[in-house]
């Protein structure tokens, strides 16, 4: 029997939307660019080709979810929008390490480590029934968004130039 090759998951290969999506800014809908407050968008995470949730985030609003997520084949995560997510907080909009919706100075992006604070969630458990039979979930609820991570490197604003005087 001749020796065949270890096939790679399918999985490995599909596009990453945190990649692929054209936008990556806090506020703003990574596919359309969509902002808020004209928008509520909505907060994704990205899992890897086993459907383990990584630090990967998108944010989209309603049109651009139900388009894109549904039916791509990698799995995503609409998680509480207050949850803790290096580089993809509003609190992240200012900070000079961010890059696009991913904080390098995180752990889990390969950095030594933030430590953000929020307030403590609520685990509420939901099941009910959809097009897809019925469902069983635990959510974590966040009640206010992150106020402050110890990686925030503000951004400074360019210092205004003094205004010109008129010469007589």
């Amino acid at each position: 029997m001749a020796d065949t090759p270890r096939s790679t998951p399918m999985s490995e290969s599909w596009p990453r939307l945190t990649e692929t999506l054209p936008f990556k800014e806090p506020g703003h809908c990574c596919n359309c660019n969509a902002g808020e407050p004209d928008v509520i968008l909505a907060l994704w995470q990205e899992h890897d080709q086993d459907d383990k949730p990584e630090a990967r985030y998108l944010l989209l609003c309603p049109d651009c979810s139900d388009r894109i997520t549904e039916p791509h084949p990698r799995l995503y995560d609409k998680i509480d929008p207050n949850a803790p997510a290096p580089g993809a907080m509003a609190i992240c909009s200012n900070c000079l390490a961010r890059v696009g919706l991913r904080c390098p100075a995180a752990k889990a992006n390969g950095g030594p480590g933030v430590v953000i604070t929020c307030s403590q969630p609520t685990t509420v458990h939901m099941d009910g029934r959809g097009p897809k039979g019925r469902w069983s979930r635990w959510f974590k609820i966040y009640g206010a968004p992150p106020t402050a991570c110890t990686g925030h490197i503000p951004i400074k604003p360019k210092a205004s130039r003094p205004a010109r005087r008129e010469s007589k």
